[in-house]
């Protein structure tokens, strides 16, 4: 048996909590749920008159992302220092 961590967003992972009423509880206790913090961000509303159709409202949120680096790195360094496998499954998308 591998220890199996969620790494995400706070927010994210009580969304998670929630919806997990409908699994068997044995199986959610074996997932460890470790919140990375959200560190603070603007977030203007889209320009619906820019001259360029790339929304840039999302900028922002690009930005923080690439914040998330070091704890996630540092949360890997920890537990990998405490395993001797460790896999990484990566879901980009369910950060947005």
């Amino acid at each position: 048996d591998f220890p199996v961590y969620y790494v995400c967003l706070a927010t994210h992972n009580h969304k998670l909590g929630t919806r997990a009423n409908a699994l068997n509880p044995s199986d959610i206790a074996k997932i460890h749920f470790h919140d990375i913090p959200t560190p603070e961000f603007a977030s203007p509303p889209p320009d619906f008159n820019a001259l360029s159709k790339f929304p840039l409202h999302h900028q922002p949120l690009w930005d923080v992302i690439l914040l998330l680096r070091e704890p996630i790195a540092s949360f890997l360094r920890d537990i990998s220092s405490k395993s001797r496998r460790l896999i990484v499954v990566h879901d980009f998308f369910y950060v947005i």
